[in-house]
């Protein structure tokens, strides 16, 4: 694709939380570097645990930044009090994964619409109102419904909800937290082509993270593969699904089912040995090396960089 300027960039994002002693802290993100350009969708995949979450909770305000900078439009937005972040949320928002936590179950559709509205004295009285009904349109819901709860709704309609609260403040950004993951395998394919549909028609710019490798492919533009608080690999999307270069990545796409059974047949898939290295306990040079079938002593002494221009990778041996 042809990308715009760099909306959002992130340097060295580190995120860290107590662990047992303060020498051992628990680095869930450790040294993430990215950017997001305008209308493009960057996906951020990884198994369970990996820090993906994490990395949006950080640039939200919402996880304790240790260290790093990102700039949105220019501006930085890491390290700020909160009353001088808030001006920064209007243009970046997050959709969560869990859409029965998050959403207040004591609260009306109508209120829960309202609200960041009111927050920001970007709507009220009537006008307030005819931007609720707008939203739900918007994300195909019935705007009859704006005096319901949350539980009145299923979980896609929920869903639904949460990017119309999202959108409420007419974003650039969308920080999309596996957000079709909690859902049937009916749904998604529906809200996925909603958050198309919204991306074409708002323009906006999506960091869509999943561990759902063939969700990604379907939405994004680029891929980054994060391992233990780490982007290993980063490319556009074809790239690094015919050209995986980093053996986790191997390992990763190798377990994407594929729909012709006789080729699926054929296939094998990569099992990675060894164990995963705990968060506070991080080992000297590649995290990755305990599991690594090419790994060298090289490997286990010094910590690969992220490195290249359209394809970057991170390993010595590739």
């Amino acid at each position: 694709m042809n990308r715009g300027r760099p909306l959002l960039e992130v340097e060295e994002l580190r995120v860290y939380f107590p662990g047992r002693t303060r020498s051992r802290p628990i680095r869930a993100v450790d040294g993430v570097s990215f950017s997001l350009h305008e209308g493009e969708t960057l996906g951020l995949v990884g198994e369970s645990g990996c820090g993906k979450s994490t990395t949006a909770r950080g640039l939200m305000g919402l996880a304790p930044v240790h260290s790093g900078w990102a700039e949105l439009d220019g501006d930085s937005i890491l390290h700020l009090p909160e009353f001088a972040f808030r001006r920064y949320r209007k243009r970046m928002q997050m959709v969560f994964q869990d859409p029965y936590a998050s959403l207040d179950p004591r609260m009306t559709v109508g209120d829960i619409l309202a609200e960041p509205l009111e927050i920001h004295g970007m709507a009220r009285g009537k006008e307030k109102g005819l931007r609720c009904i707008e939203l739900m349109m918007d994300v195909g819901l019935d705007p009859r419904f704006l005096n319901r709860y949350p539980h009145e709704f299923s979980g896609g309609q929920r869903q639904r909800i949460g990017i119309a609260r999202a959108l409420a403040l007419s974003p650039q950004i969308l920080l999309l937290d596996e957000p079709v993951s909690a859902l049937d395998v009916s749904i998604q394919a529906q809200v996925l082509n909603l958050l198309a549909r919204l991306k074409k028609d708002r323009q906006l710019s999506y960091l869509f993270i999943a561990h759902d490798l063939a969700v990604v492919r379907h939405l994004a533009d680029r891929v980054a593969v994060m391992y233990l608080g780490r982007i290993v690999e980063l490319a556009d999307k074809e790239e690094l699904f015919e050209n995986p270069r980093h053996p986790y990545t191997e390992a990763l796409l190798s377990a994407v089912p594929v729909p012709d059974p006789k080729i699926e047949a054929t296939r094998q898939r990569i099992l990675l040995e060894g164990d995963l290295p705990s968060p506070d306990r991080i080992p000297i040079g590649c995290a990755f090396a305990s599991r690594c079938p090419i790994a060298t002593d090289r490997c286990r002494e010094e910590t690969p960089l992220l490195l290249g221009s359209d394809h970057k990778l991170a390993c010595f041996e590739r």
